[in-house]
């Protein structure tokens, strides 16, 4: 992980150039108003979906039902899908040792709430295009690999690809309410990531049958949830607000789909198939 030491770099830049678009934002917005802080705010009040309370702390105007685990579900959702995206990981791995790890991951947690503003583009690409470089295209057979000219090149060519993707992606699903897919990407994260992390840290018997659970198994309870949940149906902030298939009264699956990971991963890492073959 020597090479990803400019990960710091590049998070101290995207602070200040979010700092710097967000002043920007800020000036053309109290300029519209004639640099009436009050007027703005006052707009802003009266345009969302609960103006008595838009100041008020802890507001969620889209609460269908059971608002204390809603919020709880959404505190798990948040907490540990913000902790374990991407540019997060990076910069823990890039830590020289696990003092400096620790120290970045507790200053990344309390920094929850302003990361998740930050624009992560550059090192969710820069992500996935050395994941592929580094697990996909090393694991090619002897002949299909080359030199590390050759390896330098796949990586270059998987982020200008990522990049096109992920731009064709974005204009496809640009009118969808951004709740569904903030959401539904820090769910995945905080299920499939997380348990894994976990437990690959703290207990030297989990193995890679109890990871591939704890994935696939997450993954899939996370979908399934979410795909029923009021976030895509049965309100009028919804995915689909016409439909009503909403059995799961929770916005999202993090109460269910953690747990469920952690237990899929220990119950198939406990599994030995020699044991019940021994038996018979």
């Amino acid at each position: 992980m020597a090479d990803l030491h400019g990960t710091s770099f590049v998070q101290v830049v995207k602070v200040v150039v979010t700092l710097a678009v967000l002043a920007l934002v800020g000036v053309l917005a109290l300029r519209r108003f004639s640099w009436d802080p009050g007027g703005l705010l006052s707009a802003a009040a009266a345009r969302s979906m609960s103006p008595q309370g838009y100041l008020k702390h802890g507001l969620w105007a889209h609460t269908a039902d059971l608002g204390p685990l809603n919020t709880l579900s959404d505190h798990v959702v948040v907490i540990l899908g913000t902790a374990m995206t991407p540019h997060l990981i990076l910069r823990v791995g890039a830590s020289r040792s696990g003092t400096s790890a620790r120290r970045s991951t507790s200053i990344a947690v309390a920094c929850v709430a302003f990361l998740a503003v930050l624009t992560t583009v550059t090192s969710v690409t820069f992500a996935a295009a050395v994941s592929f470089a580094r697990d996909v295209f090393a694991r090619l057979p002897r002949g299909a690999r080359h030199d590390e000219g050759r390896e330098l090149r796949v990586l270059r060519t998987a982020v200008i690809v990522l990049c096109v993707v992920s731009m064709t992606l974005s204009a496809a699903v640009h009118g969808y309410p951004v709740e569904f897919l903030v959401t539904f990407s820090m769910s995945v994260a905080a299920t499939c990531v997380f348990p894994v992390l976990i437990y690959s840290f703290h207990w030297p018997g989990f193995n890679r049958r109890g990871l591939l659970w704890a994935v696939y198994g997450g993954l899939a309870l996370c979908v399934l949830l979410t795909l029923f949940s009021p976030i895509v149906s049965g309100t009028e902030y919804a995915l689909r607000p016409g439909a009503s298939f909403d059995w799961y009264p929770l916005h999202t699956p993090g109460l269910i789909s953690v747990p469920a990971a952690f237990l899929l991963g220990g119950l198939a890492s406990r599994y030995r198939p020699t044991d019940v073959r021994t038996r018979g």
